[in-house]
């Protein structure tokens, strides 16, 4: 995946983070499996139950894309895996899959952090 450009936002109030930002892909080459997106600015926090979950937005994905997205951070984590709904719930298997050219991706996680 090469990228036109990358933008991401984060404001700390007390120990939660919000973070926002967009990619906008200029082009991809046989994209397959799972799909993240790494570099959060805080680690979440860790322990039980301890995860953390965002809205995406795709815009101009693959015609094959007709369904919900989630953004979700493991404990202790910097990486938001991207998680597509599909029967039976929510899989990270193929996102990647769905990724086309000049195609936009909107997120937007909220973290709680030590």
């Amino acid at each position: 995946v090469t990228y036109n450009s990358q933008l991401g936002r984060y404001i700390r109030v007390g120990n939660l983070v919000e973070c926002s930002g967009l990619i906008n892909v200029n082009a991809v080459t046989a994209p397959s499996g799972t799909l993240t997106l790494a570099g959060l600015p805080f680690a979440n926090t860790t322990g039980n139950g301890a995860y953390s979950a965002g809205a995406i937005v795709a815009q101009n994905w693959s015609s094959g894309l007709a369904a919900n997205l989630a953004a979700i951070v493991d404990p202790g984590g910097t990486t938001a895996f991207v998680w597509l709904q599909a029967a039976g719930g929510y899989t990270t298997a193929n996102v990647a899959n769905h990724l086309a050219n000049s195609c936009i991706t909107y997120i937007n996680v909220r973290l709680k952090v030590a």
